[in-house]
């Protein structure tokens, strides 16, 4: 069946073997996988761990048995997904893959080439504890690197997960009058330091164009 064809191996489901690299611990790094695509097209499966980009295929592929020629809309969104988002939400939750694997979020999608139309199914997974757990770091960073005197500066790899954190609603309230001085008080700060001002202006520019559309709309189920 699909789901044991997705998840056989561990390898293709969760992006990477090596464990490694989820140890360090970063304080505005809840975790690093957050997504999850199983997509069945061109007559094949393809699994992505990370969100597709429009100009490159990166998908994982796995030959599909005959079974996928029986299932219809119906069994889709009452057998097959079901069963795909209890087995990712039982990983989401634990720690069989170490406390840093996930983010706090994780966003599952299901998509299906049929003969009328395409089917997507887009929910997103939050952990409520990592959530609470992130907002209080971020919380401690404003008022420990942010908002002290210089020489206090964060690092340039806090610098970049700041700069990400101010334009997630989930963190940060999306008001002026909140997330306009925190940018103008670092930017205060690294006044002095042309080459870490630039990339902080950079980070700035990309947020102001982060508002993309997400790839479709995801429900949010509180886990």
């Amino acid at each position: 069946m699909l789901i044991h064809e997705v998840g056989k191996g561990g390898h293709n489901f969760c992006g990477h073997d090596d464990r490694n690299e989820f140890i360090g611990h970063r304080s505005l790094q809840a975790g690093v996988k957050n997504y999850l695509q199983v997509a069945w097209r061109e007559g094949e499966i393809h699994i992505d761990v990370e969100e597709p980009l429009d100009w490159i295929d990166s998908s994982y592929t796995i030959e599909a048995g005959p079974y996928i020629t029986e299932l219809t809309d119906e069994r889709i969104r009452t057998e097959l997904y079901p069963a795909l988002r209890k087995r990712v939400e039982e990983l989401f939750l634990s720690e069989k893959l170490g406390p840093r694997f996930f983010d706090y979020r994780f966003q599952i999608v299901l998509s299906f080439e049929m003969e009328d139309e395409d089917l997507t199914i887009c929910e997103q997974l939050v952990n409520e504890e990592k959530l609470n757990q992130l907002r209080q770091s971020l919380h401690n960073f404003i008022k420990f690197k942010i908002m002290p005197e210089l020489p206090v500066l964060p690092s340039e790899d806090e610098q970049f997960s700041f700069s990400r954190h101010l334009m997630h609603p989930d963190l940060m309230k999306q008001e002026e009058e909140v997330v306009d001085p925190l940018i103008q008080r670092l930017s205060d700060k690294l006044n002095s330091n042309r080459v870490r001002l630039n990339e902080w202006k950079t980070c700035e520019k990309l947020r102001n164009r982060s508002g993309r559309a997400s790839r479709c709309t995801a429900s949010r189920a509180v886990v």
